[in-house]
């Protein structure tokens, strides 16, 4: 099986119609992720979704190599924290998963 880490695949995001702060902070959000990865920090980097609010996104995704399957097996995996009543999605733990269920990511 290959190295899961040594696995790529470009995805592409869309958020059409997106409020301007909303896209402000979502950049910084990825602007962070970089920035951590630069470094070789981790750190838990959120994003506060205000549904009941005015932030409704609808986003597309595009993945090169037609990877779209992955979104499928991610949701065998439960990021919900009770304790904290918060939604925390550690991409490892999908790796993992996947390992030990023997499919190649």
């Amino acid at each position: 099986m290959k190295n899961l880490r040594e696995k790529k695949v470009d995805l592409t995001i869309k958020l059409p119609n997106i409020k301007l702060d909303h896209a402000a902070a979502l950049v910084k959000m990825f602007e962070s992720m970089k920035i951590l990865g630069n470094m070789g920090g981790s750190r838990w980097v959120c994003f506060y979704s205000d549904g009941d609010g005015n932030f409704r996104p609808k986003p597309e995704f595009e993945f090169s190599n037609n990877e779209k399957d992955i979104l499928e097996f991610s949701n065998l995996v439960n990021f919900w924290d009770e304790e904290k009543d918060e939604y925390r999605i550690d991409f490892d733990a999908i790796a993992w998963k996947a390992y030990h269920n023997g499919i190649d990511l």
